[in-house]
């Protein structure tokens, strides 16, 4: 079953996504058409048969509108297209879904939907209050006195209620939008976690230089150009981890908040003037020159395969305060003109983000990795020559959680996880890389490689007490904890269009 729509393509030929539109009787179609947001509202094909030149060749310029969908036909497909009658059709709206299980905000493809299920558990894992038992909290809406998940105050991020907890007044629900907006950060974690060299082989201190193609999820977040830490010069800021094309995630401690960075605006400002993304590489961007590959032939697969790009914008978790909530999203800006920014290859792909609390237990094995300090017993930042990794265990939380009261750092469950290994441990530098764990895999011991399984981004690196003391495992961010954070950051931040003075020329990306 299908809705024809009163639209039409402006100019077949053109390759533009998403395309002008105009009315059956030649006026333009409403701007809304014509920004950049509304490719959310096309079938994904639509793209490929425009850029394919498909669109030209099958004069596929008529719109119908499947399951919520525009999708492109020409007139030869329904004999009884009877386009005349067409043209003051006005778009019909759809029912996205079951009020029951997911919530919609109003569209030009979907009637809003008030969810109105029984979901009484939030995202981080709170209990939900009663709208009108006031005995922790008090509540500014009482709904009933059901503790379901509702949206009072008609957010676009969705349902949430007042919880139990006497630290959290409220928090958001995992209840999901009825119709996904179909983004590249969607579509790039269907395809994650591939690492092409690895397929059939399993600020680190005790670790050991990655093997090419080992971690082709990380990314290394510098600053354009060396600043002046502890008495020495250093470009290098923090990890991070790619989770597509355009987006990296790493950890909000390693986002500056000072004038000086912020320039008196905010961070996604600062992130755009100071910050670069490098990725595809175990060394740096001063290795991905004719001269060094010259000077050491092992550089050179890094450097055919190394890409650098500017900062879009920086979204800092509202809730980052001291050791909590320690995540941030980077945006990146297009280095392709059909709006992909990291091109994926054998060296470089996108970690699978873990989206399951009870997948992995404590003393399941992970892998660490970064380019921080290697040696802590040296005065200043050792920072190794290649891309470092060693192994890990998770480690049980009560136990963690037990060792940190002991020097007034408290951890929380949903906040917080913990993995270490003797004399192995994440150190100052490697903050904000990934912790990726492993469900089938040989490995054994702290320096083995993870062959062939899927590996997951479980943790992001947060902090810990120095580096790799015995009685203080490393802590990290819980990323299954933060998914739906992620996913409705990226889904508001939309994608960016393409500007050719926003892509790196050079490896230094001046």
């Amino acid at each position: 079953m299908f809705v024809w729509i009163a639209y039409k393509l402006e100019n077949t030929s053109a390759r533009k996504f998403p395309p002008d539109l105009e009315y059956f009787n030649g006026k333009n179609a409403p701007e809304i058409f014509h920004e950049p947001a509304a490719n959310r509202m096309y079938n994904r094909r639509v793209q490929q048969q425009i850029k394919a030149g498909l669109v030209q060749k099958h004069a596929m310029k008529f719109i119908r509108m499947i399951k919520g969908e525009f999708q492109l036909a020409s007139p030869s497909i329904p004999k009884a297209f009877f386009a005349k009658a067409l043209c003051e059709i006005p778009k019909q709206k759809i029912i996205c879904g079951d009020s029951r299980f997911c919530y919609q905000q109003q569209s030009l493809l979907c009637d809003e939907i008030t969810y109105n299920g029984d979901m009484s558990t939030t995202e981080m894992g709170y209990e939900c209050a009663a709208w009108n038992d006031e005995s922790v909290h008090s509540h500014e809406f009482k709904q009933d006195s059901h503790n379901f998940c509702r949206n009072p105050t008609n957010d676009e991020d969705g349902p949430w209620c007042y919880t139990t907890d006497p630290e959290v007044k409220w928090d958001r629900c995992p209840v999901a939008q009825c119709k996904e907006p179909a983004n590249e950060f969607l579509r790039d974690q269907a395809a994650c976690g591939n690492r092409p060299m690895k397929q059939n082989a399993a600020r680190i201190i005790g670790g050991r230089e990655a093997k090419m193609g080992e971690i082709p999820y990380q990314a290394r977040l510098r600053y354009k150009e060396p600043l002046n830490f502890s008495g020495r010069k250093s470009d290098h800021q923090c990890g991070a981890t790619i989770i597509s094309s355009c987006w990296i995630i790493t950890a909000a401690h390693c986002i500056p908040d000072d004038i000086w960075f912020t320039g008196n605006e905010n961070v996604g400002k600062g992130g755009q003037n100071w910050f670069r993304v490098d990725v595809g590489t175990r060394f740096y961007h001063t290795d991905a020159t004719m001269d060094a590959v010259t000077e050491d032939a092992d550089k050179f697969q890094d450097a055919i395969t190394f890409q650098s790009l500017r900062v879009k914008d920086v979204i800092v978790h509202q809730r980052y305060r001291g050791n909590n909530n320690d995540l941030a999203l980077i945006q990146l800006f297009p280095s392709q003109q059909d709006g992909h920014c990291i091109i994926f290859n054998e060296l470089t792909q996108p970690a699978c983000i873990n989206t399951d609390s009870f997948r992995f237990d404590a003393g399941d094995k992970c892998a660490i990795s970064g380019w921080g300090d290697t040696d802590e017993a040296d005065s200043g930042i050792q920072m190794p020559h290649s891309l470092q990794t060693a192994n890990v265990n998770i480690v049980e939380f009560k136990e963690c959680q037990t060792a940190y009261n002991t020097v007034k750092k408290y951890l929380k469950e949903k906040l917080h996880m913990c993995a270490s290994a003797p004399g192995v441990d994440t150190c100052q530098g490697d903050s904000g890389g990934p912790l990726v764990c492993y469900k089938n895999t040989d490995c054994t011991g702290s320096q083995c490689e993870f062959i062939g399984d899927r590996g997951y981004l479980t943790g992001v690196v947060s902090f810990g007490r120095n580096c790799a003391e015995a009685d203080f495992p490393g802590v990290y961010v819980p990323v299954s904890k933060f998914y739906n954070w992620i996913r409705k950051e990226i889904e508001k931040a939309g994608e960016n269009p393409f500007n050719s003075r926003m892509v790196c020329t050079n490896s230094k990306c001046t």
